[in-house]
């Protein structure tokens, strides 16, 4: 609410001024276009990877070692957070010295002390940011695919359809709803990329917000460019849900059950498929991450090193620097603790939903979920308007952080919170009462133990989305109350690169740790069972 007031006044009353200065601004409107054509872009390419990922892990047969291996490709993207990804492309692509380029003039024998491929350059931010936009569409694609009846696309076949002209007719058919919500996922999630442009300095609406407030402190412009992106997060939020209903509605089941039996597309196609899902692998997560950590090797980013060149001291040194330690300290704190809290939250209302029912139950699951729709760059800017001035203040200060994290990511938490206690028979709460237990006992007993693996991976998953934000901190942190990812923010800017490389390199190595203690809780134990049972 504080958002849509500031863009609406000025000096605290009405006003269209905001507006009409965002209108009038040519530079506004040339970072409109960027964004729209970084929007369409992004999701372009990551509708087009996720999707044949996803036709690649759940319908291309495979043998078991290599399908357990393709399903880990949509994870890549969590092990390096986007602001890691995009320093990295920046060191494999700056124009001069990005270590790409250097290979790519040596293989064409060009003169040029630059290029040929720019960092800095349209194509290539839109690139970027569609790579780290493919695990929200395989997530959907996966799921519809995974649940689809192969008969379907064998009866395409019998019609005289090709293999391929099956599966686009299966997924222009029985899939589209889960398609075009896929497809309106990946342009929401492009429409509100932020660290991506920023490291790459490409001007869209949302690196304006964040130069309005940090260099300029005008509340009121920041807003009122928010105020469209707004919009449209919470149309296509909208259009998102309702397409993900009618895809669970629309996908046609097998009667032999609900995995999908393998189904080739051709020798040629399955085996360029499969090339494909690992080619994304090294684009998106090894090309990246080996430029990153040469770098936090070296004395300077420079064209050309030896083995002399390289010094582990980087790490000891980044240690010893009060803004680096200060900042993953500050991450890992809020990290384990958003992480209780927003789990435990999440428990409460997924325990009053399925247990008590009613108005208080709606509302509190409404108000659980209501920052769903709102991408993380506009939730910072709306937490730093309702909070840094009275009647309640918390700007400067760690609690806006943790206010912040916690609301921003509770639906994360009540989404993965809710399967988990939902596969709880009831029978076993209400047999224990029947004997006599208290509500207390029962819940101590019977309900934690049996919901707590689950909540362990949550909490687990929530640390790592929480320790690697950069978005809402970009908005609401202060020197006092720095994070890993504004640390690194400060190095980039002041072209401190292997302090840059090594914070990258301990952000995803975290993410790394992160996403093994998730896998690995959530592999050990199942509900109603514990280790070992």
């Amino acid at each position: 609410m504080r958002l849509i007031v500031a863009a609406f006044s000025v000096g605290g009353r009405p006003s269209l001024a905001n507006l009409q200065a965002m209108f009038a601004d040519t530079d506004v409107v040339a970072m409109a276009r960027n964004t729209l054509v970084l929007t369409l872009g992004g999701a372009a390419v990551a509708t087009a990877l996720g999707t044949l990922i996803a036709i690649t892990v759940t319908v291309v047969p495979s043998r078991r070692s290599e399908r357990r291996a393709l399903q880990l490709v949509p994870a890549v993207p969590f092990t390096l957070p986007p602001i890691v990804g995009a320093i990295g492309w920046l060191f494999l692509l700056a124009p001069r010295v990005g270590w790409l380029n250097i290979l790519l003039r040596w293989a064409l024998r060009s003169p040029a002390a630059t290029g040929p491929v720019s960092a800095y350059s349209l194509p290539v931010v839109i690139g970027v940011t569609g790579l780290y936009v493919v695990p929200y569409v395989y997530t959907v694609m996966a799921t519809s695919l995974s649940r689809l009846s192969t008969e379907l696309l064998e009866g395409y076949q019998v019609c005289g359809a090709t293999a391929w002209g099956a599966m686009a007719r299966t997924i222009a058919g029985p899939l589209r709803p889960a398609f075009m919500a896929a497809v309106t996922l990946a342009i929401m999630h492009s429409l509100s990329q932020f660290s991506i442009p920023l490291i790459l300095g490409l001007d869209v609406l949302t690196t304006h917000m964040y130069r309005q407030i940090t260099f300029l402190g005008d509340y009121g412009a920041a807003a009122a460019v928010g105020l469209p992106l707004l919009v449209v997060a919470v149309v296509l939020t909208t259009a998102q849900l309702r397409l993900t209903g009618q895809g669970g509605r629309a996908v046609t089941l097998s009667a032999r059950g609900t995995s999908v039996r393998p189904f080739s597309l051709g020798r040629a196609s399955d085996a360029a498929l499969r090339w494909i899902a690992y080619a994304y692998v090294v684009v998106a997560g090894l090309l990246p991450i080996s430029a990153i950590v040469l770098v936090s090797f070296l004395d300077f980013w420079q064209p050309s090193f030896t083995w002399s060149d390289l010094r582990p001291a980087n790490y000891l040194d980044v240690w010893n620097n009060e803004l680096a330690r200060a900042g993953a300290m500050t991450s890992l704190t809020l990290g384990i603790a958003c992480a209780i809290a927003a789990t435990a939250l999440a428990l409460l209302v997924v325990v009053l939903v399925e247990r008590g029912g009613g108005l208080p139950a709606r509302a509190a699951y409404f108000f659980a979920n209501l920052p769903l729709g709102i991408p993380l760059v506009l939730f910072g800017l709306a937490m730093l308007l309702a909070f840094i001035s009275r009647p309640i203040v918390l700007y400067g200060t760690i609690w806006i952080l943790v206010l912040a994290y916690v609301v921003a990511f509770l639906p994360v938490a009540v989404r993965n919170v809710g399967p988990v206690f939902q596969q709880i028979a009831r029978e076993l709460e209400e047999a224990a009462a029947m004997s006599g237990a208290p509500w207390h006992r029962v819940a101590r007993r019977i309900t934690v133990p049996l919901v707590m693996p689950g909540l362990t991976a949550s909490a687990a998953l929530l640390f790592i989305l929480i320790f690697r934000e950069f978005s809402i901190a970009a908005f609401v942190s202060t020197p006092s109350t720095n994070v890993i990812a504004m640390s690194l923010l400060a190095f980039n800017d002041s072209g401190n690169w292997p302090y840059v490389a090594v914070l990258s390199v301990f952000l995803s190595a975290v993410s790394i740790a992160g996403i093994a203690l998730t896998s690995a809780v959530a592999g050990r134990f199942e509900i109603g069972r514990g280790p070992g049972a």
